[in-house]
Protein backbone atom coordinates (compact mmCIF):
# COMPACT_ATOMS: atom_id res chain seq x y z
CA UNK A 1 0.00 0.00 0.00
CA UNK A 2 1.49 3.37 -0.73
CA UNK A 3 2.68 6.36 1.70
CA UNK A 4 -0.50 8.08 2.14
CA UNK A 5 1.51 11.35 3.93
CA UNK A 6 4.27 13.53 2.87
CA UNK A 7 5.77 14.03 6.12
CA UNK A 8 9.63 13.53 5.72
CA UNK A 9 12.46 12.90 8.92
CA UNK A 10 15.94 13.20 9.80
CA UNK A 11 17.66 12.95 13.12
CA UNK A 12 19.26 16.26 14.62
CA UNK A 13 21.38 17.01 17.03
CA UNK A 14 21.33 20.29 19.19
CA UNK A 15 24.49 22.53 18.56
CA UNK A 16 23.41 25.33 21.00
CA UNK A 17 20.01 26.68 22.35
CA UNK A 18 18.99 28.00 18.80
CA UNK A 19 21.11 26.08 16.40
CA UNK A 20 20.41 22.31 15.29
CA UNK A 21 22.45 20.08 12.94
CA UNK A 22 20.62 17.53 10.26
CA UNK A 23 22.35 14.55 10.21
CA UNK A 24 21.25 13.03 7.34
CA UNK A 25 19.34 13.42 4.10
CA UNK A 26 15.07 13.50 4.75
CA UNK A 27 13.83 10.24 3.95
CA UNK A 28 10.06 9.23 3.58
CA UNK A 29 10.22 5.40 5.19
CA UNK A 30 10.52 5.05 8.47
CA UNK A 31 12.47 2.19 8.08
CA UNK A 32 15.50 4.44 8.00
CA UNK A 33 15.00 5.10 11.91
CA UNK A 34 15.72 1.73 12.42
CA UNK A 35 19.31 1.68 9.96
CA UNK A 36 20.14 4.91 11.89
CA UNK A 37 19.55 3.86 15.57
CA UNK A 38 21.41 0.61 14.83
CA UNK A 39 24.38 2.11 12.93
CA UNK A 40 24.80 4.46 16.11
CA UNK A 41 24.97 2.08 18.42
CA UNK A 42 27.16 0.09 16.82
CA UNK A 43 29.42 2.99 15.24
CA UNK A 44 28.47 1.41 12.09
CA UNK A 45 28.59 3.06 8.46
CA UNK A 46 25.18 2.23 6.93
CA UNK A 47 24.26 2.42 3.43
CA UNK A 48 20.79 0.90 1.92
CA UNK A 49 18.84 2.15 -0.54
CA UNK A 50 20.50 4.90 -1.69
CA UNK A 51 20.45 6.26 2.29
CA UNK A 52 23.65 6.41 4.38
CA UNK A 53 24.31 7.06 8.40
CA UNK A 54 28.22 7.89 7.68
CA UNK A 55 29.33 6.43 11.42
CA UNK A 56 31.83 7.11 13.09
CA UNK A 57 31.31 10.65 11.57
CA UNK A 58 27.24 11.07 12.72
CA UNK A 59 26.23 10.28 16.38
CA UNK A 60 23.22 10.71 17.96
CA UNK A 61 22.50 12.99 20.90
CA UNK A 62 22.17 10.82 24.20
CA UNK A 63 19.82 13.35 26.08
CA UNK A 64 16.96 13.80 23.78
CA UNK A 65 15.37 11.93 20.58
CA UNK A 66 15.38 15.04 18.23
CA UNK A 67 14.04 14.48 14.56
CA UNK A 68 13.48 17.14 11.92
CA UNK A 69 9.60 16.81 10.72
CA UNK A 70 9.31 18.12 7.41
CA UNK A 71 5.41 17.91 5.76
CA UNK A 72 2.16 19.81 5.01
CA UNK A 73 0.92 17.42 7.93
CA UNK A 74 2.80 19.20 10.20
CA UNK A 75 0.07 21.56 11.56
CA UNK A 76 -2.13 18.26 12.45
CA UNK A 77 1.16 17.18 14.92
CA UNK A 78 1.02 20.11 16.42
CA UNK A 79 -2.22 20.62 17.24
CA UNK A 80 -2.37 16.57 18.39
CA UNK A 81 1.02 16.59 20.61
CA UNK A 82 -1.30 16.55 23.53
CA UNK A 83 -2.43 12.86 22.23
CA UNK A 84 1.21 11.99 22.21
CA UNK A 85 1.97 13.14 25.22
CA UNK A 86 -1.13 11.78 27.42
CA UNK A 87 0.96 8.24 26.00
CA UNK A 88 4.25 9.66 27.26
CA UNK A 89 2.95 10.82 30.42
CA UNK A 90 0.80 7.58 31.05
CA UNK A 91 4.59 5.48 31.02
CA UNK A 92 6.47 8.12 32.77
CA UNK A 93 8.08 9.33 29.96
CA UNK A 94 9.38 12.86 29.49
CA UNK A 95 7.04 14.39 26.99
CA UNK A 96 7.53 15.45 23.49
CA UNK A 97 8.49 19.00 22.74
CA UNK A 98 7.77 20.73 19.47
CA UNK A 99 10.34 23.57 17.92
CA UNK A 100 8.80 25.67 14.89
CA UNK A 101 10.95 26.37 12.72
CA UNK A 102 9.23 27.54 9.34
CA UNK A 103 5.78 26.36 7.46
CA UNK A 104 5.63 22.81 7.39
CA UNK A 105 8.61 22.44 9.61
CA UNK A 106 9.03 21.57 12.92
CA UNK A 107 12.25 19.91 15.29
CA UNK A 108 10.45 17.30 17.78
CA UNK A 109 12.85 16.59 21.14
CA UNK A 110 11.34 13.53 22.93
CA UNK A 111 12.83 11.04 25.99
CA UNK A 112 15.55 9.05 24.92
CA UNK A 113 14.30 6.00 25.98
CA UNK A 114 12.28 6.46 22.46
CA UNK A 115 16.05 5.65 20.91
CA UNK A 116 16.76 2.49 23.15
CA UNK A 117 15.83 0.45 20.30
CA UNK A 118 14.28 -0.11 16.97
CA UNK A 119 10.76 -1.05 17.97
CA UNK A 120 10.92 1.76 20.39
CA UNK A 121 11.83 4.46 17.51
CA UNK A 122 9.48 2.76 14.86
CA UNK A 123 6.57 3.32 17.35
CA UNK A 124 7.26 6.69 18.03
CA UNK A 125 7.57 7.79 14.43
CA UNK A 126 4.34 5.67 13.86
CA UNK A 127 3.09 7.83 16.43
CA UNK A 128 4.03 10.81 14.57
CA UNK A 129 2.55 9.70 11.41
CA UNK A 130 -0.94 8.92 12.81
CA UNK A 131 -0.88 12.48 15.42
CA UNK A 132 -0.23 14.20 12.15
CA UNK A 133 -4.00 13.53 10.69
CA UNK A 134 -7.07 15.42 11.59
CA UNK A 135 -8.12 13.55 14.79
CA UNK A 136 -11.36 15.13 15.70
CA UNK A 137 -12.38 12.88 18.62
CA UNK A 138 -10.76 11.45 21.44
CA UNK A 139 -11.72 7.88 20.12
CA UNK A 140 -8.35 8.83 17.86
CA UNK A 141 -7.29 5.68 17.49
CA UNK A 142 -10.92 4.44 16.04
CA UNK A 143 -11.01 7.66 13.69
CA UNK A 144 -7.40 6.44 11.90
CA UNK A 145 -8.41 2.55 11.83
CA UNK A 146 -11.42 4.20 9.48
CA UNK A 147 -9.50 6.56 7.25
CA UNK A 148 -8.62 4.17 4.41
CA UNK A 149 -4.68 4.64 4.72
CA UNK A 150 -1.62 2.51 5.52
CA UNK A 151 -1.83 3.54 8.91
CA UNK A 152 -5.74 2.49 9.32
CA UNK A 153 -4.54 -0.70 6.96
CA UNK A 154 -1.95 -1.82 10.23
CA UNK A 155 -4.42 -0.74 12.91
CA UNK A 156 -7.15 -3.05 11.33
CA UNK A 157 -4.83 -5.70 11.56
CA UNK A 158 -4.14 -5.26 15.08
CA UNK A 159 -7.21 -3.97 16.83
CA UNK A 160 -7.96 -1.08 18.72
CA UNK A 161 -8.03 -3.03 22.12
CA UNK A 162 -4.54 -4.23 21.67
CA UNK A 163 -2.83 -1.13 20.08
CA UNK A 164 -4.73 0.98 23.04
CA UNK A 165 -3.26 -1.66 25.49
CA UNK A 166 0.68 -1.70 23.93
CA UNK A 167 0.63 2.13 24.94
CA UNK A 168 -0.18 1.69 28.37
CA UNK A 169 2.94 -0.55 28.38
CA UNK A 170 5.82 1.18 26.25
CA UNK A 171 7.71 1.39 29.36
CA UNK A 172 7.87 -2.59 29.77
CA UNK A 173 9.24 -3.00 26.47
CA UNK A 174 12.87 -1.89 26.39
CA UNK A 175 15.64 -4.48 28.10
CA UNK A 176 19.00 -4.29 28.13
CA UNK A 177 19.56 -7.60 27.45
CA UNK A 178 18.55 -7.27 23.92
CA UNK A 179 20.29 -6.60 21.40
CA UNK A 180 19.47 -3.12 19.44
CA UNK A 181 16.97 -4.57 17.14
CA UNK A 182 15.52 -7.60 19.05
CA UNK A 183 17.31 -10.20 16.68
CA UNK A 184 20.04 -12.93 17.59
CA UNK A 185 23.72 -11.57 17.05
CA UNK A 186 23.75 -13.39 14.02
CA UNK A 187 20.64 -11.90 12.29
CA UNK A 188 21.82 -8.38 13.83
CA UNK A 189 24.92 -7.90 11.60
CA UNK A 190 22.58 -7.70 8.09
CA UNK A 191 21.62 -4.54 7.98
CA UNK A 192 19.10 -5.86 4.67
CA UNK A 193 17.33 -7.82 7.20
CA UNK A 194 17.61 -5.28 10.39
CA UNK A 195 15.41 -2.60 7.48
CA UNK A 196 13.05 -4.98 6.01
CA UNK A 197 12.09 -6.69 9.58
CA UNK A 198 12.94 -3.94 12.75
CA UNK A 199 9.68 -2.07 12.85
CA UNK A 200 6.94 -2.27 15.25
CA UNK A 201 3.91 -2.70 13.31
CA UNK A 202 4.62 -5.52 10.87
CA UNK A 203 5.74 -7.37 14.09
CA UNK A 204 1.91 -6.94 15.74
CA UNK A 205 0.16 -7.80 12.68
CA UNK A 206 -0.49 -11.47 13.07
CA UNK A 207 -0.55 -12.28 8.97
CA UNK A 208 3.10 -10.51 8.69
CA UNK A 209 4.56 -12.05 10.88
CA UNK A 210 8.01 -13.85 9.09
CA UNK A 211 11.55 -14.14 9.80
CA UNK A 212 13.71 -14.74 12.56
CA UNK A 213 12.95 -14.80 16.20
CA UNK A 214 12.54 -11.50 17.35
CA UNK A 215 12.87 -10.75 21.73
CA UNK A 216 10.99 -7.82 21.70
CA UNK A 217 8.32 -9.29 19.48
CA UNK A 218 8.49 -12.27 21.98
CA UNK A 219 8.21 -10.00 24.94
CA UNK A 220 5.37 -8.11 23.66
CA UNK A 221 3.44 -11.09 22.32
CA UNK A 222 3.63 -11.77 26.51
CA UNK A 223 2.35 -8.33 27.34
CA UNK A 224 -0.59 -8.20 24.78
CA UNK A 225 -1.27 -11.66 23.97
CA UNK A 226 -0.18 -13.96 27.10
CA UNK A 227 1.89 -16.08 24.90
CA UNK A 228 5.02 -17.40 26.41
Amino acid sequence: MPQTQSLRYSFVNKISDTKYEQLHKLFLCRDYFCDCIYGNIHNKKIQIYGFTWDAPHQKLDSNKTRILIVGKEVENLINNIDRLNTIEAVNGFSLTQIIPILKNKIIIEGDPIWMSNTFMISLYSFLFRIMSYELLTDNWIKEVMNNCSVDSNYLNRIGKNKFSKLLTLLSEIPDSSFTITGFSNIVDTDINYIHNYSGIMGKLCSDYRTGAENSYQKKIDRLLFNKS
